[in-house]
């Protein structure tokens, strides 16, 4: 019997050491399943950070993984001219009024050439003494009536649409495009400190609400005085092959005879509005990313004028911008660079 117990104990020992461990390995398994998915990250990961630099503007720190991930794509801006320019406000005019005008104008022209034949032919057969005296007097009367109301249908269109525009030669025709909606004309009323003396080299406008889109413009006519609230001058313009909804609030751009300035144009896919302004970002190190503002009163049909503190040898971001603006506010405060 004594040479049993000794292999009995042992088998006792060896089973209290299983289940020992077999324990531990349950309570490690158990954290484990209770630590959130998604939380494990190696060693040598960075993920985005926001900082402020020495100018105090907001730095967005990217790594190549992530700028790949987000498609982020920069480019260089352009240089670009930009002539000095005056910015009005106006509407968009329904054309009814204008052809109206035009139609009555059309009537008393046509009045006026009749009677003037009629008269003519009196005339003659009154100096071939084949029509009463009388008749030639009422002929005469009629054709000076009509001569005079002309001038006077003529002299009340230059005074509502300006006499540059009651003097075209294809005036009908003109308008005949107006009634149609094969055209569009704008009524542009610039402040009384930007008026300029002389006549715009051309224009551009863009229609509420999408000022996005630049729309060049054709001068028209500046004979039309000025505006009565404001007492700057008024303009007419004409939007070709294009009709514009009637009544729409516009604002127009007239480029003006000067000196030209130099500088670059920033893409439109590059520029974001935020809090009243506009910004975007410069790659300034190969995984960093400054905002940095730019004035938005200068647009052009590529994006907008800027000639200060660019260049042609900044990396202008065009794609992702506005992940790095999300970015930057979720890092921190968009003023104060501290969380909100």
């Amino acid at each position: 019997m004594k040479k049993l117990v000794l292999p009995g104990l042992l088998a006792l020992a060896v089973g209290g050491l299983l289940l020992l461990i077999a324990a531990k390995s349950s309570k490690a398994a158990d954290a484990d399943d209770a630590k959130p998915s998604g939380t494990e990250k190696s060693a040598d990961a960075a993920g985005p950070t926001v900082k402020r630099n020495a100018n105090g503007e907001m730095v967005v720190t990217l790594d190549a993984a992530t700028q790949k991930r987000i498609d982020l794509a920069v480019t260089n801006p352009g240089t670009a001219g930009w002539q000095p320019e005056a910015t009005g406000y106006g509407r968009v005019l329904d054309p009814a009024p204008l052809a109206s005008a035009m139609v009555d104008w059309e009537i008393a022209r046509t009045s006026a050439e009749a009677s003037a034949r009629e008269y003519e032919r009196l005339k003659v057969l009154a100096a071939q003494d084949n029509a009463p005296a009388r008749a030639l007097a009422a002929a005469q009367l009629a054709a000076d009536h009509d001569r005079l109301a002309l001038a006077a249908w003529k002299a009340r269109f230059a005074g509502d649409w300006g006499p540059g525009l009651a003097g075209r030669d294809d005036l009908a025709e003109w308008v005949r495009s107006l009634a149609e909606r094969h055209d569009s004309l704008v009524r542009l009323v610039l402040p009384a400190s930007e008026s300029p003396t002389e006549p715009p080299l051309s224009a551009t406008l863009t229609v509420f609400p999408d000022d996005q889109q630049v729309i060049p413009a054709t001068f028209i006519e500046s004979g039309l005085g000025v505006d009565p609230q404001t007492q700057g001058r008024i303009y007419l313009l004409q939007v070709k092959n294009q009709a514009l909804p009637t009544g729409a609030a516009v604002t127009g751009r007239l480029s003006l005879a000067g000196p030209a300035l130099t500088g670059v144009v920033v893409p439109a896919a590059a520029v974001l509005r935020h809090e009243g302004r506009g910004w975007i970002y410069l790659q300034t190190a190969g995984d960093e990313f400054t905002r940095h503002e730019i004035p938005l009163d200068r647009m052009t049909t590529n994006g907008w004028f800027v000639n200060t503190g660019l260049t042609v040898t900044n990396w202008v971001v065009t794609d992702g911008a506005q992940t790095l603006l999300s970015t930057e506010l979720s890092g921190g405060g968009f003023n104060t660079g501290t969380r909100d």
